[in-house]
C-alpha cells in the first residue's frame, strides 16, 4: 500500500487562503493512485490541506497501518517545500525501512532541492504515472526513467525520454481517495455544490514569462496534449451520476484552444442531459461566437481570461502580446451570449512601473468584466521572470513559502518596497467599490444565489484590503 500525504499550502496571508482561494482536490496524487490501482496496488491519502496534523497525530496515523505501507509519497509545490524534511523525518522514525518518495511540480523543476533531504529516497522528475508502477514492482532504479536517487553516496538522475502521449490511456483520477464535498472552487465563482475540477489537457502553447508550463513539460517542448472528447465526457458523467457533482471547473490552461475537444464535450453533456454547469479559463484569441453559444447551451456560466496587464509595453515584456482592443471585444461578446466574463490581472512583472500599474487599473474598470482578480506577480521556479529577477539582483525574498501570490518578493529601481501591494489593493477598491460596478451587478441578480455571491464578492474585497495593508505595515516595521 502507498500512503500519500498532500502537504498543506499556507500563504503568508492566512485570511486570503481561507476567504478567497480554492481548495482543489489533489489530482496529481489521484492520477498516480488510479494508475497503481489499475495494477492491483492500493493507495490511501491524508490531505494536510483539510486536516493539518501535528507531529504526534502524524506518528499515530502512520503507526496505525501496522506495517502495511510500502512507500510514503509526498507532493511538492514550491510553497510546501519546507515541510518535506519534517514529514520525511517523522515517517522514517515510525517506518525506518519504508522509502520516502516525492513527486509534483517542484520535484520536476528542481529535484535537487528535495533529494538533499537525507530522509527522501526517490524523487520523480517527470510524470509520475510513467514510473510509479515499475517502482512499486521493485524494478531496479537504474532502469526507471525520470527518477532521482542516491547510490553509493552520490545523487543519480535518470533522464526523461518519453511522455504520456495518449492521455486517454490514463485511468480517471481515484476519487475514492477523498470526499469531493470537502473541496471547492474559488469563492464567488461556484453557483452550485458540490463542485469539482476536471483536467482535459496537459501543457500550453504559449510562453508567458511568469508561467512555468514549458519547464513542467517533461521534454520541455512547446506542445499540448489533449484527451479525446469521449474520454472527458465519460469522466464528467461519472462525476455527475456517481458523485453528485453539480458544477465543474475545467482547469486546463486554455480550454477553448482545441475546437474538437470543446464541441465534443459540449455535445456530450447535452446529449446525456447531464445536470451540471461549469466554468473554464482560456485565451482571448481562442473564442468565437459559435463556441460561446455551444458552451452556453452545455452549461458554461463563466469564462476566466488571463489579461494580466492593461499596458501594451508590459504585454510585450511578459510575452502575452494581447491586443487590448480584442480583449474588450471578446469580453463584450462573452457577456452578450449570457456568460459571465472574469478577467485576471497581475502587478509587478518585469519593467513594471507605477504608471503601467495605473494603466492596468484604468483598463480593468473600462473593460467592465463581471468579476476581476488582481494578483501579485510571483517568480516561480522554472519561469523567465525568476531568471530575470535573479540576474538583476531584484529577488530580495528567496524563500519558497513566500511564493503565494500575495507577497511581492522583488525590489526593483521602479518599484520600492510596498508599491506593488499598494497598487494591488488600489485595484480591488477601484473595481469593486465603484458605483457603476455595484449597480451593474445588482441589475444582474436573478435569484437569491446571485445575491449571495454579490454580497460575498464585496465582503471579501472589503476584508482583503485592510488585512493586506496590516501585513504590509508589519513587514515595514520589522525592516
Amino acid at each position: 500500500m502507498f500512503f500519500f500525504i498532500n502537504l498543506s499550502q499556507k500563504p503568508m496571508h492566512e485570511f486570503i487562503m481561507n476567504a478567497l482561494r480554492p481548495k482543489m482536490p489533489p489530482f496529481g496524487v489521484a492520477y498516480v493512485a488510479s494508475t497503481l490501482s489499475a495494477n492491483g496496488i492500493k493507495s490511501v491519502l491524508h490531505d494536510d490541506n483539510l486536516h493539518e496534523y501535528d507531529d504526534r497525530q502524524l506518528r499515530d496515523l502512520l503507526g496505525s497501518y501496522n506495517g502495511e505501507i510500502q512507500a510514503v509519497g509526498l507532493t511538492s509545490v514550491s510553497t510546501t517545500l519546507t515541510q518535506i524534511p519534517r514529514i520525511a523525518r517523522i515517517s522514517k522514525e515510525i517506518l525506518p525501512n519504508t522509502p520516502i518518495i516525492v513527486g509534483g511540480p517542484h520535484a520536476r523543476l528542481l529535484p535537487e532541492d528535495i533529494i538533499n533531504c537525507q530522509e527522501v529516497d526517490v524523487v520523480f522528475t517527470s510524470e509520475a504515472e510513467l514510473a510509479i508502477v515499475d517502482y512499486a514492482r521493485g524494478k531496479d532504479l537504474s532502469q526507471i526513467e525520470g527518477v532521482m536517487y542516491r547510490k553509493d553516496g552520490h545523487v543519480v538522475e535518470n533522464p526523461v525520454t518519453s511522455v504520456i502521449e495518449n492521455l486517454d490511456e490514463l485511468p480517471f483520477p481515484d476519487y475514492s481517495l477523498f470526499n469531493i464535498a470537502d473541496y471547492h472552487s474559488t469563492k464567488g465563482i461556484a453557483k452550485r455544490h458540490p463542485n469539482s475540477y476536471i483536467i482535459n489537457s496537459r501543457g500550453c502553447p504559449y510562453r508567458c514569462t511568469f508561467c512555468s508550463s514549458k519547464s513542467l513539460n517533461p521534454t520541455r517542448e512547446k506542445k499540448v496534449r489533449f484527451r479525446s472528447p469521449e474520454n472527458s465526457v465519460a469522466e464528467i458523467e461519472m462525476l455527475v451520476k456517481k458523485y453528485g457533482v453539480k458544477e465543474l471547473f475545467f482547469s486546463d490552461e486554455m480550454f477553448t484552444g482545441n475546437e474538437e475537444l470543446v464541441f465534443g464535450i459540449c455535445e456530450g453533456i447535452i446529449q446525456l442531459n447531464l445536470d451540471v454547469i461549469w466554468v473554464c479559463q482560456t485565451h482571448v484569441n481562442n473564442i468565437t461566437r459559435e463556441k460561446l453559444r455551444m458552451m452556453k447551451k452545455a452549461g458554461c456560466h463563466q469564462i476566466c481570461f488571463g489579461v494580466e496587464s492593461g499596458d501594451p509595453g508590459i504585454q510585450k515584456a511578459i510575452r502575452k502580446n494581447l491586443n487590448l482592443q480584442r480583449v474588450k471585444e471578446t469580453v463584450r461578446m462573452t457577456q452578450s451570449e449570457g456568460i459571465d466574463a472574469r478577467a485576471s490581472f497581475m502587478f509587478g512583472n518585469q519593467y513594471e512601473t507605477t504608471e503601467t500599474m495605473q494603466r492596468t487599473i484604468d483598463f480593468a474598470r473600462k473593460l467592465s468584466p463581471d468579476f476581476a482578480s488582481f494578483n501579485i506577480a510571483t517568480p516561480y521556479p522554472g519561469t523567465y521572470f525568476r531568471e530575470w529577477a535573479l540576474e538583476n539582483g531584484y529577488l530580495v525574498n528567496d524563500k519558497y513559502e513566500a511564493l503565494d501570490s500575495t507577497t511581492y518578493t522583488l525590489v526593483t529601481p521602479d518599484l520600492p518596497p510596498g508599491t506593488v501591494e499598494k497598487y494591488c489593493n488600489k485595484a480591488f477598491r477601484s473595481f469593486y467599490y465603484h458605483p457603476r460596478y455595484v449597480v451593474r451587478r445588482l441589475q444582474h441578480i436573478r435569484d437569491m444565489g446571485d445575491f449571495i455571491r454579490f454580497v460575498k464578492s464585496i465582503y471579501y474585497a472589503f476584508k482583503l484590503i485592510p488585512h493586506a495593508l496590516r501585513g504590509l505595515l508589519r513587514r515595514k516595521s520589522t525592516r
